[in-house]
């Protein structure tokens, strides 16, 4: 048992244990004890925002656009995410490939629309993202809106402080 001891007295094995406690509590310190999720909370900001949104493929049999004023919702928790800014509709322009040739091509539909509507909000805006009463919005993510006068898929196209 003498040769696995440090100096004769301290158990080598032991010495590796506690090395090994140092470590980990050295490691453990510096992956959650040093977050800047704090900072993050720290800087997050209320800003008055303004966010495009286009809705693709709508009839034209919904009776008209919605009108300035109009509140919007978010469907699935139906927290207001919003008011009606400007509203605008064009014909639906659906793009796709040739399949013989592979060129672009594109088909307008005259009974088909895209609404396109701009919504002011105030949201808080950090690092991380943008939240409008709770609800996180982007460029590009898709979510169902709820107004009076429509209801529909909507990609957000656009997003700007006012």
């Amino acid at each position: 048992m003498k040769k696995y001891r440090l100096f004769g007295k301290i158990p080598v094995f032991d010495i590796i244990i506690i090395a090994v406690i140092i470590v980990v509590a050295i490691v453990f310190y510096n992956v959650f004890m040093t977050s800047k999720s704090g900072e993050v909370i720290i800087n997050s900001q209320t800003k008055t925002i303004r966010y495009t949104v286009e809705f693709l493929n709508i009839s034209n049999t919904i009776d008209g656009i919605p009108d300035v004023g109009e509140k919007v919702y978010e469907t699935s928790s139906n927290y207001a995410m919003g008011t009606v800014v400007s509203a605008d509709a064009k014909p639906f322009v659906n793009y796709s490939y040739n399949e013989v040739t592979g060129e672009p091509t594109s088909t307008t539909y005259e009974d088909r629309q895209t609404i396109s509507i701009v919504i002011e909000a105030s949201a808080v805006v950090s690092e991380r993202c943008t939240e409008v009463n709770g609800v996180k919005i982007g460029i590009g993510k898709t979510t169902t809106f709820n107004m009076p006068s429509l209801c529909a898929l909507g990609v957000i196209i656009n997003i700007e402080e006012v």
